[in-house]
């Protein structure tokens, strides 16, 4: 039996180095945001008449304005009809210039951050490229500025004549397709991994380990997507309020994970 020498210290195999978990960057095309909002591309911009200063703020959005079932309807139904909507919870009837076509119109107009998720720990191996490691919990994470309970909503309005609404907007779950057939579910934008120590115990809140390596995926690797489901809450300058179908912004990015493997070798 081979003696191990005093110092023995252990690497991974095909690994260069650590780097820094930065942002993944998701498709230069452009944002996908699902929902019935698609005559945002075609608004009608109305005049911003004395309706305006009658505006209340809607309360702020949580998940149980935005049901789970309509993840499952969004996958399955990509022209988004009326399936869709009614696992939402539907929509208002619209009529003429009430506050339930304003909020919709108003809801058309939001711009939706697209999502910067990080992945951590990254690994440059010998060939150059970044990626993860079977076997090693990846923690994932994506920017709060707008989750609850520090993170701001987003509002916009919409007004003709004296009848105004606005909608209020705030990402309420995340879900995360790694690529290996696995589906992940958070419900908080996750937590940061700012101590390396701590990687090896998993994010608390959304985190995800590879058991096989992306060799058998083209290009070697996975493509990975990240959905974040955006809750909208409306109110009108009427007192009437309600809830909106929910929105979903998705971003797709490459992946490579390869096998992580221990070597003894003398210092």
């Amino acid at each position: 039996m081979a003696r191990l020498v005093a110092g023995v210290v252990a690497v991974l195999v095909g690994v260069g180095s650590w780097v820094p978990a930065v942002p993944a960057r998701g498709d230069d095309g452009p944002v996908t945001v699902t929902g019935d909002n698609r005559r945002s591309v075609d608004i009608r911009v109305r005049d911003e008449g004395p309706g305006a200063a009658g505006r209340t703020e809607p309360r702020r959005p949580t998940a149980t304005d935005a049901p789970e079932a309509w993840d499952a309807c969004h996958e399955r139904n990509s022209a988004y009809g009326t399936a869709c909507l009614a696992a939402a919870g539907g929509v208002p009837s619209p009529a003429g210039d009430s506050p339930p076509t304003l909020a919709l119109e108003a809801r058309s107009r939001l711009t939706l951050p697209l999502p910067t998720p990080t992945l951590s720990p990254r690994v440059r191996f010998d060939d150059g490229t970044i990626g993860g490691l079977t076997g090693t919990p990846t923690w994932l994470w994506t920017d709060p500025a707008h989750w609850a309970p520090n993170g701001t909503p987003l509002l916009r309005s919409a007004s003709a004549g004296q009848v105004s609404a606005t909608v209020s907007a705030a990402p309420v779950r995340l879900v995360w397709h790694p690529g290996d057939g696995t589906t992940v579910l958070c419900r908080t934008p996750g937590t940061p991994l700012t101590d390396p120590h701590r990687g090896a115990a998993g994010s608390p809140d959304c985190g995800h380990t590879y058991r096989r390596t992306s060799a058998a995926q083209p290009h070697a690797h996975y493509r990975v997507t990240i959905g974040v489901t955006w809750a909208v809450t409306w109110s009108g300058s009427d007192g009437s309020s309600g809830t909106l179908a929910p929105l979903v912004v998705t971003s797709t990015f490459d992946y490579p994970v390869r096998e992580g493997r221990a070597q003894l070798v003398s210092p």
